[in-house]
Parts: C-alpha cells; structure tokens; sequence
C-alpha cells in the first residue's frame, strides 16, 4: 500500500476513535498501541497525528505523549462561534445551488420524522443532514475544509455529552423552518433561522457540559 494511503488510513481510523470517544478527550493515547490498532509503521501514525493537531483533535507533546484534546466550555463557545459566522454566510451565498427537488425530498423526510416518536437514528441523520447539503453548495474550499472540521468538533462534543437526542426534535422543526425559507429564496430570513438553530444548539451543549460536571 502506498504511503499516502496508509497516512490517510490512519488518519481515518484515529480521527474516527476520536470523535466518537473511543479515545476520550483530555486522555493519554500510546503511539505504539496505534500501530497495532491500525496495522502500520510509526511513519504513517505520526503523519496522521500530525494532521489531527492541526485539527485540534490531539496535542503532541515532546518526551511526554500524545493528549486526546479536551472539550471544555470555551471549545463550545468557539465552535459555535465560528459556525455562527460560516454557515448562515453560505446560505446567503451559496444555498441558491441547493437542488429543489434535494430540499422537497428532505422537507418531507424530516416532516414525516416529526411524526413519528420513534426511529431515533432517522432523526440523527436528518439533524445532520440540512448542514451536509448546505456545505456541499459552497464553492470556497477553504471555508468548507473549517466547517468539515467544525462539523467534526461538534459531533465529537454531541456524543461526549452522551445526550445526543435531547433535542432532536426541536431541531428537526427548525430544520424544516430554514428548508422552507430557502426554498422560497429567502436566502436572508433562512441564514436568520440558522443563526438561532446554531444558537439553541450551543445552549444545550452548555447546559449539558454543566449537567456533568465539565
């Protein structure tokens, strides 16, 4: 195998192990257990380390190891506070490349969703889904490479706080608010409506990092 591809390789299977908590943030992570774990040279893991530290996902610390980042209330803070500013930007600019029919199909997914009490991961993927649809039509790469790892720091935060369907279903509604307005070209009021989606979505990561104590 390639280089390049055993570095992607690890880089994948770290940074998944991460994000979903396997590794726990604020935790002590062993480079030669990676490469056992990933079935590679030291080469690769400290390529791929290198890259999750300028994602701000590990911190590699000469002669003393490598630290899972942890998440505190200031990480909360600055994430959202960034995608605050980014995402209701590309609605403005760039949502208008958001096929209809994509937005309709989507619409009465998550209308559907809120009918139903149960299917808890259709909700989860459909939480996820509206943000994935709206990066996908910005044409600056440079903006979506921060919001794919913005997007990665919140999802990492969400299952952290072990409370990921607390509000699912206000979420959806709001979802289906932003959705109706870009489908009316309101570009403006749809970038309004994400601001306090965005908004409600930090103030329950707040509230559940108090809950624990964090």
């Amino acid at each position: 195998m390639a280089k390049e591809t055993l570095k992607d390789k690890a880089y994948q299977i770290i940074k998944e192990k991460i994000i979903t908590c396997q590794y726990w943030p604020g935790t002590l992570i062993n480079e030669t257990e990676l490469v056992k774990e990933v079935d590679s040279s030291h080469t690769p893991i400290r390529e791929a380390l290198s890259r999750l530290e300028q994602e701000n996902l590990v911190k590699i610390m000469p002669k003393k190891g490598i630290w899972v980042t942890d998440v505190q209330m200031r990480d909360v803070r600055d994430v959202y506070e960034v995608r605050e500013l980014i995402e209701p930007h590309i609605i403005r600019r760039w949502a208008s490349n958001i096929p209809k029919d994509e937005l309709r199909a989507y619409l009465q997914c998550c209308e559907k969703a809120l009918e139903n009490a149960g299917d808890e991961m259709k909700k989860i993927e459909l939480d996820d889904k509206l943000h994935d649809m709206i990066l996908a039509s910005c044409s600056n790469a440079h903006l979506c490479r921060t919001m794919r790892q913005l997007q990665d720091q919140t999802r990492r935060m969400r299952i952290m706080t072990g409370d990921r369907n607390s509000r699912l279903k206000y979420s959806i509604a709001e979802h289906i608010e932003i959705t109706k307005l870009i489908l009316e070209d309101d570009y403006e009021e749809a970038a309004q409506s994400m601001i306090y989606h965005l908004k409600q979505g930090k103030q329950s990561s707040f509230d559940l990092l108090m809950g624990k104590g964090m």
